[in-house]
């Protein structure tokens, strides 16, 4: 799997797997195995797995993750054309990002 990210996204993965002692794209794949299971309530969805209790995925939910990934981008994909993103959209999402972390106390 080759993953291109932005500088500081890349350090930052970087800088949490190795804190978690996994490879940066395992620890990709945790976060987004995590996040893919949980609504925004953070709920678990219906069909996602049982709780991880901080140990790596499986390859099997790494596989079923990976199958949810793609059916997500898929439906974006058929969403309609794109549309180019404004500095307000960007700051916008930035706000939103701080405030989730925020809540979330990181």
């Amino acid at each position: 799997m080759n993953l291109v990210l932005p500088e500081p996204v890349r350090q930052w993965v970087e800088a949490q797997a190795a804190r978690s002692g996994q490879a940066p794209e395992a620890f990709v794949l945790h976060v987004l195995y995590e996040r893919i299971h949980r609504d925004p309530s953070g709920e678990e969805e219906d069909d996602g797995p049982e709780e991880s209790n901080g140990q790596p995925p499986t390859a099997e939910g790494i596989a079923n993750a990976k199958r949810i990934l793609a059916a997500k981008i898929r439906e974006g994909l058929q969403s309609g054309p794109a549309e180019p993103w404004t500095r307000e959209d960007w700051e916008a999402l930035q706000r939103r990002v701080a405030q989730r972390l925020a809540e979330e106390g990181r």
